[in-house]
């Protein structure tokens, strides 16, 4: 039986058999390889998005997820290109949990979990964070003497994020 994960890729799929790739990727900023592939970067990996599907074609940073988060990324990398957006990033941030009404509340038990084992792999040590997230690119910006650390990065172009390490926060 097609779990969820996957009705949702090959859903994605098929709406990238009718995508304009020329003006998705004009609109996006991103590069045009050919009529029907656009490479996206995330986290040090590379994808191809052509009209037939998602596929990881080179990681800078060699890491592993289950098939079910492949299954979701690819998802999300698909529906980045099918998007109509059409702006320029404000570069005005607000935190993971003012996006949704579910799965990003701090009360959800994912993000509980997801803060838990964030917290339980580095505690207050923001030089630990750092040797993790620097191969992928995010650049280091701002030391304060609070215990804030704070990196930036392009998640996608034109979709900056800013992520914020507070010393002593669980």
């Amino acid at each position: 039986m097609e779990k969820g994960y996957e009705k949702t890729y090959n859903w994605v799929r098929s709406l990238l058999k009718d995508c304009d790739f020329s003006d998705s990727s004009r609109r996006l900023g991103l590069t045009l390889l050919s009529e029907n592939v656009i490479p996206i970067n995330f986290l040090g990996r590379t994808y191809n998005i052509t009209k037939e599907g998602i596929e990881l074609i080179q990681q800078k940073t060699a890491w592993t997820v289950d098939v079910e988060i492949e299954f979701i990324l690819k998802s999300i990398l698909g529906y980045y290109v099918l998007s109509e957006a059409n702006t320029e990033p404000l570069y005005d941030y607000c935190s993971l949990g003012n996006f949704s009404n579910g799965v990003f509340r701090e009360s959800s038990s994912w993000l509980s979990g997801l803060n838990r084992a964030f917290s339980d792999t580095f505690g207050n040590n923001h030089e630990k964070f750092k040797k993790i997230i620097d191969p992928f690119g995010m650049v280091y910006r701002e030391e304060n003497k609070d215990g804030k650390y704070v990196w930036d990065y392009d998640l996608f172009p034109k979709m900056p994020i800013k992520l914020v390490f507070y010393e002593g926060d669980e």
